[in-house]
């Protein structure tokens, strides 16, 4: 299990954001070495965006189109979107990114996220 946060300047609107977090999560499943991905998110106008291959007028359009770029170099991959109640391991560490600078954690959790696991894996 791996996470990671990262801070977003300037972000022009709340579709960027989750498409920049969705891509630095695939980097982060690239830099750890996956292969078979389901991407989650609770923003399903991005989610349909990759899904569909739409989003090229968006303002997001050229983050989806790097998380396109990152995407195919998986073996395999699934974009699903889910309900914002179990996507609260997310918004926590976006919590967490927001004051704190850029971390990775590799194979441990942090702690300020470990019960959320439990409660983002019930809600599926």
């Amino acid at each position: 299990m791996s996470a990671s946060t990262a801070r977003l300047e300037h972000v022009a609107d709340v579709f960027t954001a989750e498409a920049a977090a969705l891509l630095e999560g695939l980097k982060l499943a690239r830099d750890t070495g996956c292969s078979n991905l389901v991407v989650r998110s609770d923003n399903i106008t991005v989610v349909d965006a990759l899904k569909f291959n739409e989003g090229y007028s968006m303002v997001a359009a050229p983050v989806l189109d790097e998380c396109r770029s990152y995407l195919v170099d998986f073996g395999r991959f699934t974009i699903e979107h889910c309900i914002r109640e179990s996507n609260y391991v997310a918004h926590e560490l976006a919590r967490w990114g927001r004051a704190n600078n850029p971390s990775r954690w590799i194979d441990a959790p942090p702690d300020f996220i470990v019960s959320l696991l439990a409660h983002d894996i019930s809600v599926l």
